[in-house]
């Protein structure tokens, strides 16, 4: 496993994983800090080839750690070999230029049929929204021109298929580009499809794919092909796709951006890390699929809980968004980027008049004190407040809520006109401290 990013930056770390434990290597030479490199087995050449990847500066304490997140990452194209000792970086022209390492529009396996490394990617240059082909070949890289080739929008894959004998990659539905007026534009729509590689061209199997279409992995097992998702996972017996099962994160997906190979000495897929959804929260937990069940094998969290009194939240940083019904009202209070804080503050929530006034109801305004630590394991936190003695609010009325300078107005709206004697009305809301 090399490169990667955390709250300092990329990485150039070098880890080997001997089946028990995680062994960071000491090397003279590496190539530089990166985040998501194409890394493959050369069958050719018996080497680890490791190519390009995206490079950007440390994040500073308020942004969100990694390249898919900043504006001035840069797309890498060198070339290195990992013989099981060290690196050497390669020379000869460059692979294909690539906007994005990040996402699923670059990829490589070892296509143990032809005893070669293939890659494909989205290129830059090319307006066909087809993918590119490329081989590893003598030490350099060399694009192959086949008459057909799968969608270039976040394929799964490519990877050796060992039930067909034959380098396979998934296009899940993709979207659909609709060019309005202009006359230069061709609108297509992306259908889910599976390809297999020939040799010299990409068929399109006839079978009906099931892929999820998310930020998946493809991945080669001795028993066939398993496509990891954000939630579920699937095996490809050869023409057919299972019916899935859940993920151990389960679903809503609660993690992104992991690694996941096939370590063929233990004959398990392994899965490495990650984040919680966009958050500055990272992973370091080892996860291992033996083909029954989801093992726990390196519970490393590198998010440790913090020791010691927290340093005081900012309102601004830890909120995390708004969440309205008809009679409900909810602010969410979140672990900042910057890391876990204590928030202690004081909400008050008014009801307030078309004319700017607060209404003359009971109860109103309301205030509610929050005294919390906000961390990564802390669950949600719910105060209601209720303001009765109007059984009507009109349009206009307003919900709001007050945070120090900061506020927040949400319209809010009546249940109809009394029948009879005036009933009273309770406006519920809640402010919540949802830390993930």
């Amino acid at each position: 496993m090399f490169g990667g990013a955390d709250r300092t930056g990329v990485l150039d770390e070098t880890w080997i994983w001997d089946g028990k434990t995680w062994r960071r290597q000491s090397l003279i030479a590496s190539p530089a800090p990166r985040q998501s490199p194409v890394m493959a087995f050369d069958p050719e050449s018996r080497r680890i080839i490791l190519y390009g990847g995206n490079t950007c500066p440390s994040p500073k304490p308020d942004e969100p750690i990694g390249c898919e997140y900043q504006k001035n990452s840069t797309a890498l194209t060198d070339t290195w070999a990992w013989d099981g000792h060290g690196w050497s970086q390669l020379a000869g022209p460059p692979g294909p230029q690539v906007r994005d390492f990040g996402g699923n529009e670059i990829g490589a396996t070892a296509d143990e049929t032809r005893r070669q490394l293939i890659l494909v990617a989205h290129g830059v240059t090319d307006p066909d929204p087809s993918a590119e082909t490329w081989i590893f070949h003598d030490g350099r890289w060399r694009q192959l021109h086949p008459l057909h080739a799968p969608w270039f929008f976040n394929f799964d894959g490519p990877a050796f298929d060992p039930t067909s004998g034959r380098v396979v990659i998934g296009n899940p539905p993709g979207p659909h580009i609709d060019c309005g007026t202009d006359p230069k534009c061709k609108p297509y729509a992306v259908p889910a499809a599976m390809w297999a590689w020939t040799g010299s061209d990409w068929q399109e199997l006839s079978s009906s794919p099931k892929l999820p279409f998310s930020f998946d992995s493809l991945v080669s097992t001795a028993h066939g092909l398993m496509l990891v998702g954000d939630s579920e996972q699937f095996q490809w017996n050869g023409s057919t796709w299972d019916a899935g099962r859940a993920l151990p994160w389960g679903y809503p997906p609660l993690r992104t951006g992991w690694a996941v190979a096939y370590d063929a000495a233990s004959r398990t897929v392994l899965v490495y890390g990650g984040r919680f959804l966009s958050r500055n929260h990272l992973f370091g937990d080892l996860l291992s699929w033996d083909g029954r069940q989801w093992e726990t094998l390196g519970p490393s969290p590198s998010s440790p809980s913090p020791v010691g009194p927290l340093a005081s939240c900012t309102v601004n940083e830890a909120l995390a968004g708004e969440d309205y019904g008809p009679d409900s009202y909810a602010i969410s209070f979140i672990e900042p980027l910057r890391g876990p804080c204590h928030l202690a503050i004081t909400v008050q929530f008014t009801l307030i008049g078309a004319d700017g006034a607060s209404l003359p109801v009971a109860g109103n305004p309301s205030l509610v004190r929050l005294d919390k630590d906000l961390t990564y394991e802390s669950r949600t936190t719910r105060v209601r407040f209720t303001i009765a003695g109007s059984c009507r609010l009109v349009e206009g009325d307003l919900g709001r809520f007050t945070i120090g300078e900061w506020q927040l107005s949400e319209p809010v709206f009546g249940m109809g006109p009394c029948d009879g004697p005036a009933q009273p009305l309770s406006v519920a809301s809640s402010v919540a401290t949802v830390t993930i």
